[in-house]
């Protein structure tokens, strides 16, 4: 208190309380100061005190909108909070609320390479495209990506079984080899296999026409039956040239014997012509003496020659010889009566 002859005077640190009056010098009161828990709410006059209030304390799911100042009270607001389909793009502090930010959304030709969270966005990535060389091997989906594999590659000696497509590689097999028995008739293809069927074989009684190749079969024909008689003399066939696996057999025409002209010196076999020979002709001074046959010749002898002691008792004919006989020869008590012919003798 103050001594009532003087008025009271406040330092800056006080107020008046109570004016001054004809019984006191008024009194000083010092001013209220704000804890730091505080804000001052009313500005101390020298007439009136500071007034005071607590300042208002964001909870746990709050952020400081406005900062506290010694005259104004902090603002509070509730944190964002980001929903099913957002993440979160910046944590909150005391001073900054939460940053939400919606999901990426995968496309459709893309597929989630990490998982949407809470703090942290999903990532995509573009679906692989198979190479026209690849197949699918493994479908795309909404979490995982296409996997492809190359395409099989059939070799020379492959043809292709089942053809590629989009999701299925294709499958290849060797080309069948035609074995040695064998001849190709359809050739091998990059979608078709080789074919192949057995040679013909020829039997015993043909000959081969045309040899088998790779791509052509054998052919085949019978040989040539000749002709070859049954019975003597017969016209007919003979083999002049037997048969092989590779050529025919040759016949030819059996000669036929002129028998007027000809008899058969040489009879035919099955691999051997007829020989013909001409049949001997008997001279005007031969005559025959073994008649031709087919198979063999005439005989011709010369005619007997009368000696100078002989007369001729038979002419000579083509059939016949001539016959001789010896003269008569006188004897000593007869004499020759004729000299023609035999000689007649008289005694």
């Amino acid at each position: 208190m103050h001594d009532a002859a003087c008025p009271v005077h406040c330092t800056r640190q006080e107020w008046q309380s109570e004016l001054p009056s004809e019984f006191s010098g008024g009194r000083c009161d010092p001013l209220t100061v704000c804890t730091t828990s505080q804000w001052e709410v009313t500005a101390a006059t020298t007439s009136s005190d500071r007034t005071c209030s607590d300042l208002t304390v964001c909870t746990a799911s709050q952020w400081e909108r406005v900062a506290k100042t010694t005259t104004s009270d902090r603002v509070c607001k509730d944190l964002t909070v980001c929903t099913a389909t957002q993440w979160q793009t910046r944590a909150p502090s005391e001073t900054q609320d939460r940053l939400c930010s919606d999901h990426t959304v995968c496309e459709g030709d893309e597929y989630e390479t990490k998982a949407a969270a809470t703090t942290s966005d999903r990532t995509c990535a573009t679906h692989t495209t198979c190479a026209a060389d690849q197949w699918q091997s493994k479908p795309s989906h909404t979490h995982s990506d296409r996997e492809c594999t190359a395409l099989t590659t059939c070799t020379e000696v492959q043809w292709q079984t089942v053809a590629k497509t989009s999701t299925s590689d294709r499958e290849c097999k060797d080309h069948t080899i035609c074995s040695g028995t064998q001849f190709q008739t359809q050739a091998a293809g990059v979608d078709s296999d080789r074919e192949c069927q057995e040679t013909v074989v020829c039997s015993a009684t043909q000959w081969e026409t045309t040899a088998a190749t790779y791509t052509s079969d054998r052919a085949c024909k019978d040989h040539v039956i000749c002709n070859v008689p049954t019975t003597a003399h017969a016209a007919g066939q003979y083999i002049s040239t037997e048969a092989t696996w590779n050529a025919d057999r040759v016949c030819s025409a059996l000669t036929t014997c002129d028998f007027a002209r000809q008899y058969e010196s040489t009879a035919p076999t099955s691999y051997s012509n007829r020989v013909c020979t001409p049949l001997t002709l008997c001279a005007p001074t031969q005559w025959m003496t073994t008649a031709k046959t087919q198979t063999s010749d005439r005989v011709c002898k010369d005619h007997a020659t009368c000696t100078g002691t002989q007369y001729q008792t038979r002419n000579g004919s083509s059939l016949l010889d001539r016959t001789c006989a010896d003269h008569r020869v006188c004897t000593g008590t007869e004499y020759e009566t004729g000299a023609s012919g035999d000689r007649k003798s008289v005694v």
